[in-house]
């Protein structure tokens, strides 16, 4: 039998990515891994979720060693990122790919070993994952809301559907996805 989990904590509207510190220091949150792409910081629609996680007395440190169809690697150096640094929460803000990583971290920060190893289901997600919140920056994927993440296996240049962990709180803010450029805008729209 197959189970499909939503996020329990879904909040949207204008200005609801504001909320981003105040939702992670509910969960528990003193210092965060940020996992965000390149071109959201460079942008600045991540700014004002920052000011929020700071406002809120949390610590952050970015990641954003990633792109468009994150691989296996993506997931292992925010994981890693996340365990050297004692960081004890994960704040995931981007599109979809972002998302993904976030999501998949946090499995490997639970259970250990390679994403590419929770294949479809092929094993389940034992151990605790660490509090985590979402914040897209398009809409379309969904990601912040459902369990599952897509990563590519960088080994069989192969998309794969991994079992990933649902966020505690996706904050879906329109506001942050009104200078995103009309291809990802079409793109996301259309996903």
């Amino acid at each position: 039998m197959n189970f499909f989990h939503l996020v329990p904590q879904i909040h949207y509207g204008p200005g609801a990515a504001g909320a981003a510190g105040e939702a992670l220091r509910s969960l528990g949150v003193r210092h965060v891994l940020v996992v965000t792409d390149q071109g959201v910081l460079d942008a600045g629609v991540i700014d004002p979720v920052l000011k929020s996680v700071k406002d809120a007395g949390v610590s952050y440190t970015v990641f954003s060693d990633l792109r468009t169809n994150p691989t296996e690697q993506h997931v292992a150096g925010a994981a890693y990122m996340y365990k050297t640094l004692g960081c004890d929460g994960i704040l995931g803000v981007g599109g979809g790919s972002s998302l993904d990583v976030a999501k998949s971290a946090a499995v490997i920060i639970a259970d250990g070993g390679c994403i590419t190893s929770y294949e479809d289901g092929d094993r389940a997600v034992t151990g605790t994952p660490p509090p985590l919140v979402q914040v897209p920056t398009t809409a379309g994927t969904g990601s912040e809301v459902v369990a599952g993440a897509i990563i590519t296996d960088s080994k069989r240049a192969f998309k794969m559907h991994v079992v990933a962990t649902p966020a505690q709180v996706a904050l879906c803010d329109p506001r942050l996805t009104l200078t995103l450029p009309a291809g990802p805008t079409a793109a996301s729209g259309i996903d």
